[in-house]
């Protein structure tokens, strides 16, 4: 019986960031991106036309929306409520 193994893999986020946001990038202008990631992670303030809007933190857990930035929009940390 075949079995899977998962061998960790050191990674960049800010790289895979960029590049997921390259590979969405007719979806993500229009409509944002949410990254989960863990809350140690140095995610990019920006990468092409979208921003950091805003940054949630649950435990360990860090959520980081991303959106076309416009002169009103709130910046990293700041809620939109």
């Amino acid at each position: 019986m075949a079995g899977l193994s998962v061998h960790p893999v050191p990674h960049e986020i800010e790289s895979l960031v960029r590049e997921a946001v390259e590979l969405l990038k007719p979806v993500a202008a229009e409509k944002g991106v949410v990254l989960e990631h863990h809350a140690k992670d140095d995610v990019p303030e920006a990468t092409g036309r979208l921003g950091r809007i805003e940054t949630r933190r649950y435990g360990e857990t860090q959520i980081t929306f991303y959106g076309t930035r416009g002169p009103d929009a709130p910046r990293s940390g700041e809620s939109q409520a």
